[in-house]
């Protein structure tokens, strides 16, 4: 009887670590799109809003997106990056090709879009070291075949025991 008392306190040991350790992760959470901050090239390209909520999974991070494109469009996507710095399939749009995505370390991912082998699209999202900022820097090639760079920056935002959202 002793041991299973000892092994049903070590599994929920075990699972209040892992409910920590995702509590802890700086990338979880909902972020808001600060325009303000933000820099998109070329300028008009700006969406109007965006929000993105991140969850940690076991492999990377489940996150979906919604918002307001530059033309006033609703937008909206999901993205469940593997951080194993392999190529996965983009899920969705396979025009797309390739994804390849690394955790460099606790505050920062590098992500690459690869099409035919070519790298299309590179991104690399870094959490500030206080959890309250995420800039999201992203560079591509355009219709033209230029680089752009576009320089994303984000707040936390949470909710308040109300449940309304309010930036911290």
């Amino acid at each position: 009887m002793p041991h299973r008392w000892f092994s049903g306190i070590g599994a929920l040991l075990l699972l209040f670590a892992s409910a920590l350790a995702q509590a802890q992760d700086p990338f979880a959470g909902t972020w808001k799109l600060n325009l303000a901050k933000s820099r998109y090239n070329p300028p008009g390209s700006a969406p109007r809003s965006g929000t993105i909520k991140t969850d940690a999974t076991k492999t990377g991070y489940r996150s979906i997106g919604d918002g307001i494109d530059s033309e006033g469009k609703r937008t909206h996507w999901e993205s469940s990056p593997i951080l194993d710095g392999k190529a996965h399939a983009v899920a969705g749009n396979p025009e797309n090709g390739m994804y390849v995505a690394v955790k460099v370390n606790l505050h920062t991912i590098t992500g690459t879009v690869t099409k035919k082998g070519i790298a299309i699209s590179s991104e690399r999202s870094v959490v500030s070291d206080d959890g309250q900022t995420l800039t999201v820097t992203s560079k591509q090639r355009n219709s033209q075949g230029m680089e752009t760079t576009n320089i994303a920056v984000f707040d936390r935002h949470r909710s308040t025991p109300t449940g309304s959202p309010e930036l911290r």
